[in-house]
């Protein structure tokens, strides 16, 4: 990215003649226009895939530029031609002791898959809509959205939509009552999940097959600080999903794999009624199918100690296929 790209780009951005706040509320003495024009020194640090280390005279603008107005720029507008993960790993870069930013989190929303997909977000009580609850990512498409501090809840994929002008149709599966804004509806079982709960202190994470799987989903933290390991659920489960459990189309294509609480909802299968212990509730064999599927993801309700993971202060790829 050239100075004059760089420059062009401040021209249009909003924030360009106002105060601003970073982390945590503290002030930031310059305008997003100067913070921005003070980091042209760190510009080839910061470009997507960049192996370049940042340069003195890049440590010397990011130490004097500060926490709060770094802060700001990271989580800020969106800003052609920069990484926002490269440039949070610029103080580490430059040994400046600067605490984690921590106005949000940036879920980056990523379809591996070669064919479109219709991603949902259902997010906790309190805490805002992502989103609208649904957009749709086209084969290969990448998407990016904030997350404000403590905020909770989930992501799924829906497959084999279709939706009318006004937003309104049918998936295959993970439907959220057909509409493309899922608008705080969650997705229809089977459906497979990643889950987070940030700033509690530490963020924790998940990927969950307890509502069966739908399509591979993985997570990928970046940028955090603490055990912050990735889960890697690439397997199709649907090829091998047992006969009984799975979910067809009409023409016989298997397009989810149901839990087995979903599929016979029984107590031993829910943990419900003199099963809703981790005592009385054990894994079954089709839960065991889950997990020898992805060791990393929930198989069953109680499936806690090898399933849930920490991070502090990460942003999060979740990547779908």
């Amino acid at each position: 990215m050239t100075s004059r790209t760089l420059v062009m780009l401040i021209l249009v951005i909003t924030y360009n003649s106002i105060a601003v706040k970073g982390s945590n509320g503290h002030p930031c003495s310059s305008t997003f226009f100067s913070a921005l024009i003070q980091l042209i020194p760190c510009r080839a640090s910061v470009v997507p895939f960049s192996s370049v280390p940042p340069s003195e005279a890049c440590c010397a603008s990011i130490k004097a530029l500060g926490q709060p107005c770094l802060c700001v720029l990271i989580n800020g507008p969106p800003i052609s031609g920069v990484d926002r993960n490269m440039a949070v790993q610029l103080p580490e870069k430059c040994t400046a002791n600067f605490e984690q930013c921590g106005d949000c989190a940036v879920f980056t929303l990523k379809n591996n898959c070669n064919v479109t997909i219709w991603p949902g977000s259902l997010s906790g009580a309190g805490h805002p809509l992502l989103f609208s609850g649904g957009l749709e990512l086209q084969p290969y498409e990448t998407t990016q959205i904030d997350a404000s501090t403590g905020w909770s809840g989930r992501f799924w994929a829906r497959t084999h939509c279709q939706f009318d002008t006004s937003g309104k149709g049918t998936c295959a599966t993970a439907d959220c009552g057909g509409v493309l804004q899922c608008n705080g509806a969650g997705g229809t079982p089977p459906a497979s999940l990643a889950e987070f709960t940030l700033d509690s202190p530490m963020d924790f994470y998940d990927v969950s097959f307890v509502d069966g799987f739908n399509i591979p989903i993985s997570v990928y933290p970046s940028c955090g600080t603490g055990n912050c390991s990735n889960i890697q659920c690439s397997s199709d489960i649907n090829l091998q999903c047992p006969q009984e459990l799975q979910l067809k189309t009409y023409d016989g294509t298997t397009v989810a794999c149901k839990s087995a609480c979903f599929a016979f909802n029984k107590p031993e299968y829910c943990c419900t009624g003199e099963f809703n212990n981790p005592t009385t509730c054990k894994p079954t064999e089709y839960s065991q199918y889950f997990k020898s599927s992805c060791k990393d993801a929930y198989s069953y309700a109680y499936d806690d100690a090898t399933s849930i993971f920490t991070c502090k202060g990460a942003n999060y790829l979740i990547s779908f296929c």
